[in-house]
């Protein structure tokens, strides 16, 4: 029984922090596209990042650092097709997700120092 519910917190883990990664995406595309929606962030989110490595890891071994270039070049390549922008949009939505992405971990972060280390105790 244990094993089981082991993996489905590990499921619920995963799901919560793709919609939490998603989210920085999807507020983004909202000013770029007008099909921005939750879900097609989603789907941006995670084809976005198998690009990324499945890129990298075919060209790291000839071009090692600028690999990470041609990451980023698929990525905005995935936000281009699903958020239906071009190359301009794509990288205003990378740029502002990072951002937005920055700016929600550092407040979140900050909201961390203040809690009480009796209340982590207790959970």
């Amino acid at each position: 029984m244990s094993v089981v519910i082991s993996v489905l917190l590990a499921l619920a883990a995963f799901l919560i922090s793709w919609i939490v990664a998603s989210i920085p995406v999807w507020l983004s595309a909202k000013i770029f596209s007008r099909s921005a929606t939750l879900g097609r962030a989603m789907i941006a989110t995670f084809v976005g990042l198998f690009v990324f490595f499945i890129l990298v890891a075919i060209t790291s071994p000839v071009l090692a650092t600028f690999s990470l270039v041609i990451g980023f070049i698929g990525v905005l390549l995935v936000f281009k097709s699903i958020f239906n922008v071009g190359w301009g949009g794509a990288l205003g939505i990378a740029f502002i997700a990072a951002l937005i992405a920055f700016i929600l971990t550092f407040v979140l972060g900050l909201a961390g120092l203040f809690i009480h280390p009796t209340l982590i105790h207790r959970l």
